[in-house]
C-alpha cells in the first residue's frame, strides 16, 4: 500500500530540510569542529583493544608493553589487595595520535571568529555589551581554556600522584 501523496510531500519536505540544517551545519566553523570532534571520538573508540591481547601480541613495542603490563598490575593490585571493583576499567587502550589541547586550541581559533560574527547577530540581547567587548570575549576564553586545561590535566595528574613501584611492591 502506498503513502498518500501528502505525507510523501511532508516526509520529502523534512528530508529536505534536515540536508540544508546538515550542510548549513558541516559549513559553519562551529559545525566543522563539532564533526571533526565527533569523528576523532569516534577513531579513539573504534582503536580500542583488549590491553591483555596487546601484551599478549608480538607486534606491540616493549615500551608500549611495559606500560601495560603495568596498568594490569595495578588494576590486580586494585582488585585483589584493595578490594576494589575494577569492573571494565582499564581493560581497553587506544593509542591516542593527538594531545587533547590541540582539539581545545583548534575550538579557540575557531570559536573567537564565531564569537566576533554570533555578536553580530544577537546585538539586541547584549544589554551593556557591544558585539565586540575585548574583554568578555578574553574572559571568555580564558574561562573555557582553563576548564579544558583542568580537565585534560587532573587524570595525569592523579595517575602520576601513584608511586608504581609501592603499587607493585605491597601485591
Amino acid at each position: 500500500m502506498t503513502e498518500p501523496p501528502r505525507r510523501r510531500r511532508i516526509a520529502r519536505r523534512i528530508a529536505s530540510l534536515a540536508g540544508a540544517a546538515l550542510v548549513v551545519f558541516l559549513l559553519t566553523p562551529t559545525g566543522c569542529y563539532l564533526s571533526r570532534a565527533g569523528w576523532e571520538e569516534a577513531k579513539i573508540l573504534a582503536g580500542r583493544r583488549k590491553i591483555v591481547r596487546l601484551v599478549e601480541d608480538a607486534g606491540t613495542d616493549q615500551a608500549t608493553r611495559a606500560r601495560l603490563q603495568l596498568v594490569l598490575a595495578a588494576r590486580g593490585f586494585a582488585a585483589e589487595s584493595i578490594k576494589l571493583r575494577t569492573g571494565d576499567s582499564f581493560t581497553t587502550y587506544s593509542h591516542l595520535e593527538r594531545d587533547t589541547l590541540v582539539l581545545v586550541g583548534s575550538g579557540v581559533a575557531l570559536g573567537i571568529p564565531a564569537a566576533l560574527l554570533a555578536g553580530r547577530l544577537i546585538v539586541t540581547f547584549l544589554y551593556g555589551l557591544t558585539p565586540r567587548d575585548p574583554a568578555t570575549l578574553l574572559g571568555a576564553t580564558a574561562i573555557l581554556l582553563g576548564a579544558a586545561t583542568i580537565a585534560a590535566a587532573l587524570p595525569a595528574l592523579r595517575a602520576a600522584r601513584v608511586d608504581p613501584n609501592v603499587a607493585l611492591r605491597c601485591e
